[in-house]
């Protein structure tokens, strides 16, 4: 980008009122420091400046002081190092159609640039080292995104105005380094998006409700159990829908507008092989033809959901349990049946307060074990109330059926995933984590959190 000196103060102030006349800056902008269309990447912080020779260091060091000192903070700083690169190169001869220097900028996104600085003006006269450092602060000026201001009389002594007889000299201003720091400012977000509706008579189908300008399948859980409008999955990964189909009583929680179905965690065991021999979607057995559905309370609230479940011989997926000192006790006399918001980890596990504070499994287990929030769960410390449940397609807890986790030699979960897979029953596996082993390298299984598509009994 070369940045000259226009020819006479007659022509240029011509052509500065035109350009006003042209494109007026907006209401509110310095037209003493206009933007240019060149600007470095959002963000920037630093700005690295280096320097060629005598006087090109001298230059570098003072332009960048005039703007650091003056400016104080809320702009990009100039020094020895940054992810923007400047270099102040030392000319002998005259500066071409220009004062005593000129900008060389890489493109539209400023990433690096080389300021020229010469000994003479264009007409041969020498520039002494005030007018070279000057013309330095007036380059550095461009790197920050200001454009040349034009020749009016109230832009005469700042920075970015090319200097033209009976100018007094130019420095950085406030009102510069304010026009700087807007230049370098992000962009304002972009418009909302243009309503879908403005009341439920727009929308139709599987979508009914207007709802902040959208059209979503719930306002309330009550519509997930009357509209008929079902999507599967959880919370944002949540796509698809069976338009007509209801399930009474099933139980759903409609979340950003959408009817989240149930789920628990459930884990391949690292010694059992998939009846199917699906060793990485081994939990598409959840929806093998011999795995019967299950009719539970998932919510503890007498409403019963009937979903898919695991096959009566899949001894490879367990489902994972908490089983307090009562159910020990009372799985010694027989069976106890399954109350997932008690027994299981998932979204309908309760929390503390008896309410469902938890998006899925894995948030779940983390506060049952005391580490909420942390990326890897140690299941070492989880206690001895953490088991496997291994049914055998009934949906009720047998003595049999379970087994201690810390007998498993499993140690630890790593970070949790979001994969989003759905087999052909509607079941959705949507987070994921692998288990580490206690005596040996590798995984000792797979952690999914299913979300149970519901089916009719």
């Amino acid at each position: 980008m070369s940045l000259s000196k226009k020819p006479t103060l007659l022509v240029l102030a011509l052509w500065g009122a035109a350009i006003l006349w042209i494109a007026a800056p907006a209401e509110g902008a310095d037209q003493c420091a206009p933007e240019q269309a060149e600007k470095m990447p959002a963000g920037t912080t630093n700005v690295k400046v280096t320097a060629s020779g005598q006087p090109a260091a001298a230059v570098a060091g003072h332009a960048s002081n005039a703007w650091n000192s003056s400016c104080n903070n809320g702009l990009p700083q100039f020094g020895s190092s940054g992810t923007v690169a400047v270099n102040f190169v030392s000319h002998t001869g005259n500066c071409p159609g220009c004062y005593c220097g000129w900008t060389d900028l890489s493109g539209t996104t400023i990433n690096s640039a080389t300021v020229h600085i010469y000994s003479n003006k264009s007409d041969g006269t020498p520039c002494t080292i005030t007018e070279q450092k000057e013309s330095g602060a007036h380059e550095l000026g461009h790197v920050l995104g200001l454009d040349h201001a034009p020749d009016l009389v109230v832009c005469r002594g700042r920075i970015m105005k090319p200097v033209e007889p009976l100018d007094p000299p130019r420095s950085v201003t406030t009102a510069d380094c304010a026009a700087a720091k807007e230049a370098n400012s992000p962009p304002p977000p972009p418009p909302p998006p243009a309503p879908q509706c403005f009341t439920d008579s727009n929308c139709t189908g599987t979508t009914p409700y207007c709802v902040g300008g959208v059209c979503v399948e719930c306002r309330v859980d009550f519509d997930c159990y009357t509209g008929g409008f079902v999507t599967f999955g959880g919370d944002a990964l949540t796509t698809g829908s069976l338009p007509g189909q209801k399930f009474e009583g099933a139980q759903f929680t409609c979340i950003a507008g959408y009817c989240v179905a149930v789920s628990p965690l459930v884990v391949h065991l690292p010694d059992y092989t998939s009846p199917t021999g699906a060793a990485q979607n081994w939990w598409r057995d959840l929806c093998a033809p011999e795995a019967s559905p299950v009719c539970l309370d998932w919510m503890g609230n007498g409403n019963i959901t009937c979903t898919g479940w695991t096959a009566p011989d899949n001894e490879a997926i367990g489902f994972v349990a908490a089983l307090s000192e009562a159910d020990l006790t009372s799985l010694a006399a027989g069976p106890i049946p399954v109350q997932p918001s008690l027994h299981l980890f998932g979204n309908v596990t309760r929390g503390p307060l008896g309410d469902f504070p938890f998006p899925h499994g894995f948030d779940a287990l983390a506060s049952f074990c005391g580490q909420p929030g942390t990326a890897e769960i140690d299941l070492t410390a989880c206690g001895e109330r953490l088991f496997v449940w291994v049914d055998n397609g009934d949906g009720a807890i047998a003595a049999h059926e379970v087994q201690r986790f810390d007998t498993l030699g499993v140690a630890s979960l790593g970070r949790v995933r979001q994969v989003g897979k759905q087999d052909q029953c509607g079941n959705r596996a949507l987070y994921e984590s692998h288990a580490t082993c206690v005596d040996r390298p590798g995984r000792c299984g797979t952690w999914i959190d299913i979300f149970f598509a519901p089916v009719a009994e």
